[in-house]
């Protein structure tokens, strides 16, 4: 992460993990699945745009309202 604090999106459960962190941050992940993380800026202001999840006016996950 480095110094700046991020918000970690799980974009394939379609869930936010992590709020907030910086440095270094470990995820579990079983043998049979996956994970896409998506990190944007900490204390972004998170909207759905006709489905698509936007941080602060950035795309964050095109199949948010499917």
């Amino acid at each position: 992460m480095g110094s700046q604090s991020v918000d970690i999106y799980g974009s394939v459960n379609r869930v936010m993990l992590k709020t907030g962190v910086k440095g270094e941050v470990i995820f579990d992940i079983a043998g049979d699945s996956a994970r896409l993380l998506v990190y944007a800026p900490a204390g972004s202001k998170y909207s759905d745009s006709n489905g698509v999840l936007m941080a602060s006016g950035l795309p964050v996950d095109f199949r948010c309202g499917k």
